[in-house]
């Protein structure tokens, strides 16, 4: 389970749907960004404004996106070796959890993905951020996060792969693809906030692989043997709790900066317009697409198969679940 894949919507391919999203604000004239343009005369970029300092477009806004993306990255990696610890005794401690729990993780974050790539190509963002903060609320009805006594057991003659496939799916399928869907819809969110930054939105990723570092190491050194994973569950209930409350900051953000950038609606219009209009050339053919996909199985599968041999010569533990996963980041 890798976070790279989180850049694979860029801001660029927003779609024409994005009344926030300014398609050409760094050219130089008759644009955005340009000089003796709305930057200068005090809209989006100058100062006492949405890029001035204390303004929406300050430091303010780009902290709050930087820490709600780290905050997402250190909960979408700390549910990972969390829930597979608590299905590991309901399995006898089979090396087979974790290759499962990777598979079905990595499934989940392409969901989450295309979720994000659909919000934010087809749907306005003023409609987009209600969908998703829905989305978020609905999945506190899969917490705290345990095992569902409901669901049964696992069966008592073969493999029991689809089983456990669809319990994760129950207990924290929600919850992980709600998070999932963070990174990309934010920087996607943050290119529409008229921040001087918002042309080149990718110092995001650094953030999230930063939380997703800390989740991983911190799990089998500090987090499980301080607290355990009945206590973990409690408080990673409580920082998705804090994690929705902050994407409703940001959505509000956006929608303000939205509001300033009113008196620009036709030029961003007319990015918007650019964008759609764009050279085909420049897009990736289908070929590439599928290469590129393929390609992306190699390194995926390399891990589970060394995971899966180191646990089962030694342990199937967290703490051999997560360094490979640390060092494939």
């Amino acid at each position: 389970m890798t976070d790279a894949p989180q850049n694979l919507f860029p801001v660029a391919a927003a779609g024409p749907n994005a009344e926030v999203r300014s398609g050409n604000a760094g050219q130089s004239t008759g644009t955005l960004g340009g000089p003796g343009t709305l930057e200068d005369s005090g809209s989006l970029g100058g100062s006492g404004s949405l890029g001035g300092s204390g303004s929406l477009g300050g430091s303010g806004t780009l902290w709050a996106f930087t820490l709600t993306t780290f905050l997402s990255a250190l909960l979408l990696f700390s549910i990972q070796p969390m829930f597979a610890k608590m299905v590991l005794p309901v399995l006898g401690g089979a090396p087979s959890v974790w290759a499962v729990a990777m598979f079905f993780f990595q499934a989940a974050l392409l969901v989450g993905y295309c979720y994000a790539h659909a919000l934010i190509t087809f749907v306005p963002t003023r409609i987009s951020g209600f969908i998703h903060l829905a989305l978020c609320l609905l999945a506190f009805v899969a917490l705290p996060i345990q095992v569902p006594l409901w669901f049964g057991e696992p069966p008592a003659t073969g493999e029991p792969y689809l089983w456990q496939i669809g319990l994760f799916a129950v207990a924290v399928g929600l919850p992980f693809i709600a998070v999932a869907a963070n990174a990309p819809l934010f920087q996607a969110w943050f290119a529409g906030t008229g921040h001087k930054h918002a042309t080149d939105p990718y110092f995001l990723y650094a953030a999230s692989n930063l939380g997703s570092l800390i989740a991983l190491l911190a799990y089998p050194f500090a987090l499980e043997p301080a607290y355990g994973v009945s206590a973990l569950a409690g408080f990673w209930t409580v920082g998705f709790g804090l994690l929705v409350a902050s994407i409703a900051l940001l959505f509000w953000l956006v929608m303000s900066a939205n509001e300033q950038r009113s008196r620009a609606a036709r030029l961003v219009d007319q990015g918007a317009a650019d964008q759609g209009t764009a050279d085909p050339a420049l897009r990736p053919t289908w070929t590439k697409r599928l290469a590129w996909i393929g390609l992306a199985f190699v390194p995926s599968a390399l891990l589970t198969a060394f995971t899966t041999h180191v646990t089962t010569d030694v342990a199937s533990a967290p703490l051999l679940w997560v360094l490979p996963l640390a060092l494939y980041l």
